[in-house]
């Protein structure tokens, strides 16, 4: 018996959770798999977000199941943009899969990644 990728039997569906303000940071909690379709979703919503006025958000990828490149290319790309804007795109508490497809692809360098959205709060103040 065939399956497709979104029935469900392979991981969760991708979830965005609406946005939780912390001090001068926006904080997005996904979980899932950021696939394609997750990826375009997610920067739609990263672009509207600064098009609000917000130059810091953070995405909490301590649910991720799954990273596409798609994924991965929104991480930088947005990193690129709120940096442009004056702001700031940081990855709070990635998953284990998440952690090995950066490292693996060495792309963690040149993203801003946290253990907690606390140790980013104190960052920011120091």
């Amino acid at each position: 018996m065939s399956r497709s990728p979104d029935s469900g039997i392979y991981a969760m569906d991708f979830k965005m959770s609406e946005p939780q303000q912390h001090g001068p940071i926006l904080l997005l909690e996904l979980s899932g798999r950021l696939d394609g379709r997750a990826a375009q979703a997610l920067q739609q919503r990263c672009s509207e977000i600064r098009n609000q006025g917000f130059q810091r958000l953070a995405l909490d990828l301590s649910r991720i199941t799954f990273l596409a490149s798609s994924g991965l290319g929104v991480f930088l790309a947005e990193t690129e943009e709120f940096s442009e804007a004056g702001g700031s795109l940081s990855l709070v508490d990635p998953s284990t899969v998440v952690s090995a497809v950066m490292k693996l692809l060495n792309v963690d360098r040149f993203l801003s990644i946290v253990s907690s959205i606390e140790e980013l709060k104190s960052s920011i103040s120091s």
